[in-house]
């Protein structure tokens, strides 16, 4: 276990080896690393809230397989990071997770996702997605203020006001899938 904020502000580190056995990285671990590149490794359970928040640096990411659930605000304004490498047994995206990665462009959804939260991908560059069908809800703002958004997908019965959800991302044209 990587306890909360053991690295945070440690603005010179670049690259870490995890242990492949480790299980859980804590809040803020890794938080305002700016020049920081990292591997998970596999044996990975959790990523607690704000892990990797702000670090600048990181380009990819790979999500390990024993890893469900994306907690919140966990690679918010990692502003370089341009392709996250989801399994399809991530299950939800907490709030804001990845809120303000302005490069990021496209994101294949995992297919077994239910919840997307607030503000999930906000202030992205992402320009076009589909949303997996499992998803059932999919909280206020979670693609606001994503300029460059211009097609979306949604499962037919998703729970969530569709206007809110793209709040100002003005270009986007959406689309229920029919049962």
């Amino acid at each position: 276990i990587i306890g909360n904020k053991t690295f945070k502000h440690c603005s010179s580190l670049e690259t870490i080896t995890l242990p492949p056995t480790l299980s859980s990285i804590g809040e803020w671990a890794f938080a305002f690393c700016r020049k920081l590149q990292i591997n998970l490794p596999d044996e990975l359970e959790r990523i607690k809230m704000g892990a990797f928040m702000m670090c600048e640096s990181l380009i990819k990411i790979v999500l390990p397989t024993s890893l469900h659930n994306i907690e919140d605000v966990c690679f918010a304004d990692c502003i370089n990071l341009v392709d996250v490498d989801f399994h399809d047994d991530i299950e939800s995206i907490g709030r804001e997770a990845f809120a303000c990665c302005s490069s990021l462009k496209q994101v294949d959804l995992p297919l077994n996702l239910t919840y997307i939260g607030g503000g999930a991908f906000m202030q992205t560059a992402l320009s076009s997605l589909a949303i997996p069908e499992k998803v059932k809800k999919i909280d206020d703002c979670a693609f606001a203020f994503c300029p460059m958004l211009e097609m979306i997908v949604l499962p037919h019965d998703i729970e969530g006001d569709t206007e809110s959800i793209l709040y100002e991302s003005n270009k986007v044209e959406y689309f229920k899938r029919h049962k």
